[in-house]
């Protein structure tokens, strides 16, 4: 009766142990399948299980992996490093590093230090002044719209003493002329005509009249 009864419970403990670890399974399998097999890195699976990847590499297949190669003896280089390129088509470099400049030349790969460009210095014709009717400069010669030296004029008897350049002075204004010696007349008024070319007139006045002529101009009044 005793045999029995561990019969039974070893059959009950073994259909435990079967079912765990089929309820095990059966959780690793949704996992995988929700997961997606994409996912799935099969090196990172064996060894968390503690099981070695097989090795899948060429050497499994006798062939030897590919090894870079570079050509050591010509540097390249761009405005900040150098480098040995690979001969193996690879896009891959190595000894990339810095330049370190002597006087101006890279002590590695031999390349010119850049440099600055001068700052453009303007030029100027020194002999030569221009001006207008309040100003004289210095103009340039480097052909940008750039001038030197200007200075008001500083003017003695009608010229600058600097530049030369002619005082303007205010023209006199006109001053009307006439010939007093003739005289034009209508049928009321006499005049000194102009002879300045413009229209205007002097003296102007009625006729005075004694015996029909006028005693100022001779205006026959009949």
């Amino acid at each position: 009766m005793a045999n029995n009864d561990n019969n039974d419970r070893g059959g009950i403990w073994g259909i435990l142990i079967v079912s765990i670890i089929s309820i095990v399974m059966v959780v690793i399998v949704l996992a995988w399948a929700t997961a997606g097999w994409k996912n799935w890195d099969p090196e990172k699976w064996f060894n968390s299980w503690g099981v070695v990847k097989p090795d899948t590499d060429d050497e499994q297949d006798g062939e030897t992996p590919h090894k870079h190669t570079f050509d050591t003896t010509k540097w390249l280089s761009d405005s900040k490093n150098h480098w040995h390129a690979s001969t193996c088509v690879h896009d891959i470099v190595i000894n990339l590093a810095a330049h370190t400049y002597e006087n101006g030349i890279c002590t590695v790969c031999s390349h010119k230090e850049p440099t600055e460009p001068a700052p453009h210095k303007h030029t100027f014709d020194n002999a030569k002044w221009e001006s207008d009717e309040k100003n004289h400069w210095h103009p340039s010669t480097c052909g940008h719209n750039i001038v030197k030296d200007i200075a008001p004029h500083n003017y003695k008897d009608g010229a600058c003493t600097v530049c030369g350049s002619k005082e303007l002075t205010e023209p006199e204004p006109h001053k009307h002329t006439f010939d007093t010696t003739k005289w034009e007349s209508d049928s009321r008024n006499h005049w000194h005509p102009s002879t300045c070319g413009h229209n205007i007139v002097a003296n102007m006045a009625a006729h005075t009249y004694e015996d029909g002529i006028c005693t100022v101009c001779g205006h026959n009044r009949n």
